[in-house]
């Protein structure tokens, strides 16, 4: 500091740097906390993408996947938006995940992959989609049946003839 400078002076000066300081790391700290609360908990989005692919509102799917919404990130079971949406037999939102780059072939332990779900709850077109998009016909978790076994037991001739065509097997557990 500067020796001209009197007693008072000095206090005044150094309390002045003080207040700037705390000014400083105050507008910091509110700068971060924006920031936290503007860009939401990756886990929160994938959640809300699962729940929304499910309910078949594509347009706030899209909205999810725009704002950085995790396209495959499963839940504590590994059900993803597409499983949801093809449990549900959402063609819309299944086309955007597709779109979105899921992965047509994501297996749950309990639920299977989209086409087993697809099959499971009747879904053929969701289902043909699936497999243009290179779902594996074939393809099941341990715990569950194959697509084409479903559709035979709910003895549903056009994802019999559908699975069929691309290959399916009647696998049972």
């Amino acid at each position: 500091m500067n020796s001209n400078l009197s007693q008072t002076d000095r206090i005044n000066l150094s309390a002045a740097v003080r207040v700037t300081a705390m000014l400083i790391c105050t507008v910091l700290f509110v700068s971060i906390m924006v920031l936290q609360t503007s860009q939401p908990d990756k886990a929160v989005l994938a959640e809300q993408l699962r729940e929304e692919a499910h309910a078949g509102n594509f347009q706030r799917v899209d909205e999810l996947l725009q704002r950085g919404a995790a396209v495959d990130q499963a839940d504590g079971y590994g059900v993803t938006a597409l499983i949801e949406a093809c449990r549900t037999g959402r063609d819309p939102c299944v086309e955007r995940l597709l779109r979105a780059g899921a992965n047509v072939n994501a297996c749950a332990y309990v639920y299977g992959t989209p086409l087993v779900q697809a099959t499971m709850n009747r879904h053929a077109t969701t289902a043909e989609i699936l497999l243009k998009h290179g779902a594996s016909a074939n393809l099941r978790s341990p715990g569950t049946n194959s697509a084409l076994w479903w559709a035979m037991d709910f003895e549903d001739s056009e994802l019999i003839r559908l699975l069929s065509r691309y290959g399916g097997k009647a696998i049972h557990v």
